[in-house]
């Protein structure tokens, strides 16, 4: 278990920028359960559920551009990101600022299909690792605040 924030870069299925009524902008996706992330040294899974702690009022979890906290996009304490538990998943939808340089450039990238995932912070509460004897780490990750 971590005592610290961590960042994780997960794939998700129906990112999507958007333009609202006002002109405002935002994104929206969808981050599946049990499918393993990309491009780890060990290999976590989010099982479902997990967020459960992070949806009650006064969780504080942060969507992030490239892991960086200096690149943040929309939190939940903020009210500029909202969660949504589904059965297959984490749905998200985040308000982005206009004035927001890192925002608009994710936008972009989103728009251009350059990026195909998410990055979130969170305090890991519990996990679980498993090794299949073959160097094959791979960590469940089962409650987050």
């Amino acid at each position: 278990m971590s005592k610290t924030r961590e960042n994780f870069y997960l794939p998700s299925r129906e990112l999507r920028a958007t333009t609202n009524a006002d002109g405002s902008r935002s994104i929206t996706g969808l981050i599946d359960y049990n499918k393993p992330s990309e491009g780890l040294p060990c290999t976590d899974t989010i099982a479902p559920a997990v967020f459960a702690d992070a949806l009650k009022p006064g969780a504080d979890v942060l969507l992030l551009r490239d892991h960086r906290q200096e690149a943040l996009l929309a939190r939940t304490l903020s009210k500029t990101l909202a969660l949504e538990d589904t059965p297959v998943g984490l749905k998200f939808t985040a308000q982005l600022s206009s004035n927001n340089s890192v925002a608009l450039d994710t936008v972009d990238s989103i728009e251009r299909q350059d990026l195909t995932g998410v990055s979130f912070g969170f305090q890991v509460v519990q996990d679980q690792c498993a090794d299949d004897g073959a160097g094959t780490v791979t960590r469940t990750v089962l409650s987050v605040i």
